[in-house]
């Protein structure tokens, strides 16, 4: 809706930025391992979080291809965030009792559910966002940005090692 209503881009730019962005994920494959071998996985996740959060912004704010541009190689940082959170909840699931197929299952369905629920959302955003005179067809973005931001302070303030060690 975004690319289509504020940049005026037609079916086959909407598929060009679509293709983009699938090259942008194929290269932070690479990126995310040499950033968890540089800082570890918890500064590997906040340094994805982070870059993902200002692709949403730049995103958001976008008014030329320049700037969709910016925010795809933004987002190629930030792609596979969940990946160290991943094998933090298997690592302190399992701690815990569960077991492997458990915890993917759980996560699965959480992710099944927020796939359907999250476009819906957006687009009721996007629609609010830009009716009865308002003007803010990032709206969207913005909150994405935002709820990055929420994940990487829960991902950062939720470690079981560290509580375990407190409470000894």
């Amino acid at each position: 809706l975004y690319l289509k209503s504020v940049l005026g881009y037609g079916t086959e730019q909407v598929g060009h930025f679509a293709s983009l962005v699938g090259v942008s994920q194929i290269a932070n494959g690479q990126m995310m391992k040499s950033m968890s071998a540089v800082a570890g996985r918890k500064g590997a996740t906040a340094i994805s979080n982070a870059m993902y959060a200002a692709a949403m912004v730049a995103l958001g704010t976008s008014r030329s291809t320049l700037q969709v541009a910016l925010a795809v190689v933004l987002m190629a940082f930030g792609h596979l965030r969940a990946g160290a959170v991943t094998n933090y909840l298997q690592h302190h699931g399992q701690a815990e009792g569960m077991g492997a197929a458990e915890i993917e299952a759980a996560k699965a369905n959480l992710t099944a559910v927020l796939k359907v629920f999250m476009p819906i959302m957006y687009g009721n955003i996007f629609a609010w966002a830009t009716s009865h005179g308002r003007s803010i067809p990032g709206l969207p973005y913005f909150l994405i940005a935002a709820l990055t931001g929420v994940a990487q302070l829960t991902f950062s303030s939720a470690d079981p090692e560290e509580q375990a060690a407190k409470r000894t």
